[in-house]
């Protein structure tokens, strides 16, 4: 009943030329299938385009912060936010190129990170030590340190958490919120 309401066109569905023909019509016409296929174009060829574009600033950032005096995990860090920023603002500029309004989908992006932050409290709090851990740099990977009451050297550290190896060399894993 929605679709007879609102379009103009009957087709008998049962009657397969007919249908074939709407179809055919719908596809050729400059407000159907033409319409999208540019669109969807439009939409690839933005993206790629950022896509590369994010591997160039990728390689400057990686350069850039290879001069600088700070940890490995903070240059791999950098260089991965700010790849992944530059693909997500071209999703965004090809989602809105198609026609798709993006202020709604932003607005939603927002309210769920709201949310799912509110219920990933303690994991963010590892984030944000991480982050801190990051900047302040109280050690960095192959150090010896005694930390939430592991001692070893560090193994690997990532915004999460940090793994130490011990001194019987077993490897343990510390929440980054505990250091």
């Amino acid at each position: 009943q929605y679709a007879s309401a609102v379009s103009l066109e009957v087709v008998d569905v049962a009657d397969a030329s007919a249908v074939w023909t709407f179809a055919k019509g719908w596809i050729l016409s400059e407000e159907g299938g033409i319409r999208w296929a540019v669109n969807i174009a439009k939409f690839i060829a933005i993206v790629i385009a950022f896509y590369v574009i994010a591997f160039l600033v990728g390689k400057a950032v990686r350069k850039a912060t290879g001069a600088a005096t700070m940890s490995q995990l903070l240059r791999d860090f950098i260089n991965t936010m700010v790849r992944r920023l530059i693909v997500f603002i071209g999703l965004l500029v090809g989602i809105s190129a198609m026609g798709i309004p993006v202020a709604p989908l932003v607005a939603m992006i927002t309210a769920a990170g709201l949310v799912i932050g509110l219920a990933l409290q303690g994991t963010l709090s590892n984030f944000a030590s991480g982050l801190l851990l990051l900047f302040y740099r109280p050690f960095d990977i192959g150090d010896a340190i005694d930390a939430s009451g592991t001692a070893g050297v560090v193994d690997a550290m990532n915004l999460m958490s940090t793994r130490i190896r011990t001194w019987d060399n077993k490897v343990m894993i510390v929440p980054n919120n505990n250091i």
